[in-house]
């Protein structure tokens, strides 16, 4: 080896985990490896992303080679180069010539990447992934609204009351709450002027999406939230910004209860012998293709 660096001393050998291959192979086998043909690479990007989210992969650890992954999955080798590409962008994975494709420490994934932020909240257990879903909505969501309490036209006010309807009209069915509900979220956001703002909320709607999915279960409905969104409605309508960031907030530390009261009731379902089954298998099984075939065979 070649000496480097004024002192002439030798640079530090990487560390190197050896994969794990016979675990993979096991925690593979029930759902299967090979690829179907329609959006190819998607599906690598999703497979390997997945598997390194949810700790198969763990930081530190080579990929199998090219060859062994192409076999394995089923697919040619610029489809698993061009997966790879994509994760090496969300700060997944790490490529160098002959040292082969590295799992990422986890302080280098891009963690609002809207793939990442999907494959995180599919971790079972869930809870650190909620702890910070909701701190981040904390830091950011009422300093939005008090924004838009100050510049909101009358044009989004005028549509943020018709989503205020509808989540009323929608009673306790909850996947017709979801939508004005979702809707009465991104006007706010879009609603401030500022390209920046703008460019935050586009992220903070991708993890909305997901905090409103995982409420979805909540043992007391969703008809409870509606005061507290006619709140912030309210004082935007005031343009009172101060009122619009508390009443905010509000809503926010509501929602967090409905989420870990819906983890609590998921968690107890599973703990029945009929009905165990992980969250991430469950991700797996709805994620279909637009035919309607599973992504994995």
């Amino acid at each position: 080896m070649k000496l480097s660096g004024k002192g002439g001393s030798k640079p530090r050998a990487p560390v190197v985990h050896a994969f794990d291959h016979a675990h993979w192979d096991t925690a593979r086998r029930r759902s299967g490896d090979r690829i179907e043909t329609s959006g190819l690479v998607d599906k690598v990007v999703r497979r390997i992303g997945q598997d390194v989210i949810s700790g198969l992969f763990k930081p530190g650890d080579t990929l199998p080679n090219e060859s062994a992954l192409c076999e394995r999955l089923g697919v040619s080798r610029s489809v698993l180069r061009e997966a790879v590409r994509v994760l090496v962008s969300k700060g997944l994975l790490l490529r160098k010539s002959r040292l082969g494709t590295r799992v990422c420490p986890t302080d280098a994934w891009s963690l609002l990447d809207s793939d990442v932020l999907g494959w995180l909240s599919a971790i079972d257990p869930p809870d650190r992934f909620v702890r910070e879903l909701f701190g981040l909505r904390r830091a950011v969501e009422p300093a939005i609204a008090a924004l838009a309490a100050q510049s909101m036209s009358a044009v989004d006010l005028a549509a943020l009351e018709a989503c205020h309807r509808d989540m009323i009209a929608a009673g306790d069915d909850a996947d017709r709450f979801f939508e004005p509900d979702f809707c009465f979220h991104r006007i706010i956001m879009r609603s401030v002027e500022n390209s920046l703002v703008q460019a935050l909320g586009r992220i903070m709607m991708q993890a909305l999406e997901i905090n409103l999915r995982l409420s979805l279960g909540a043992p007391l409905g969703q008809q409870k939230s509606v005061p507290q969104h006619g709140a912030v409605l309210e004082a935007i309508r005031r343009r009172d910004p101060e009122g619009a960031r508390e009443a905010t907030t509000r809503l926010i530390n509501d929602a967090e209860g409905d989420v870990w009261h819906a983890l609590a009731l998921e968690r107890r379902d599973r703990a029945r012998p009929d009905r165990r089954m992980s969250r991430r298998s469950a991700m797996e099984m709805q994620d279909l293709s637009p035919e309607g075939s599973p992504l994995w065979k």
